[in-house]
């Protein structure tokens, strides 16, 4: 048993401290843990390739588009969300070609007469390329369609500047691609980007 007068000088420790320590190293790993999953995924370079176009008659390599904004979606005839979006897309070519930058429809998993019905059914006059064996799709590590990529001038692959806008249109790849039929809003706005990134805008 403790003596009394040993007790009269016996102060219980104070616990404020330590909530302080505690709450400050919760809020240290909340922004950390916040700043890793939603900050925008980092640029990577557009894998090289050489595709030939629907047409049979060229071939379109990634050193033909450096130095323009590419707008690079991945589409097939069958696929219902494809068809929702190919009117913007084309409508998307034509308001931007003469600022520089180009379009470019990659034709998967399809065969080449549905492909060239739905061209010709939208109208499509950007030109259209087909990954026929998938290389192009897998090293962008395609899940889906339709898919979309925004590759700057230097044939980087741009992230969205907002992550958790991406996220909600359903992205891939980290945060590069834009899953889904996009939205006319977020098309417009991520070339918008592309074109002030690379100075054609200027």
């Amino acid at each position: 048993m403790v003596p009394t007068e040993e007790l009269e000088d016996y102060a219980p420790r104070s616990r404020v401290p330590k909530l302080i320590v505690l709450t400050i190293i919760a809020l240290a790993a909340a922004f950390f843990l916040f700043s890793f999953l939603f900050r925008p995924a980092p640029e990577k370079p557009l894998p090289d390739f050489a595709l030939t176009s629907l047409s049979g008659s060229e071939t379109v390599t990634k050193a033909d588009l450096r130095g323009s904004p590419v707008v690079l979606n991945f589409f097939a005839s069958w696929c219902a969300p494809c068809r929702d979006e190919a009117p913007l897309l084309e409508q998307a070519w034509r308001d931007y070609k003469d600022k520089g930058v180009r379009f470019v429809g990659v034709n998967f998993q399809d065969t080449a007469p549905r492909a060239r019905h739905f061209v010709e059914e939208f109208g499509i006059t950007f030109p259209v390329v087909v990954d026929g064996d998938g290389e192009l799709a897998r090293a962008l590590d395609v899940y889906g369609l339709p898919q979309t990529f925004f590759v700057n001038d230097e044939m980087q692959l741009v992230a969205a500047n907002d992550a958790a806008e991406t996220d909600e249109a359903g992205s891939g790849t980290g945060g590069i691609a834009t899953f889904g039929a996009i939205e006319r809003a977020e098309l417009y706005r991520r070339i918008d980007a592309l074109i002030e990134g690379s100075g054609e805008g200027s």
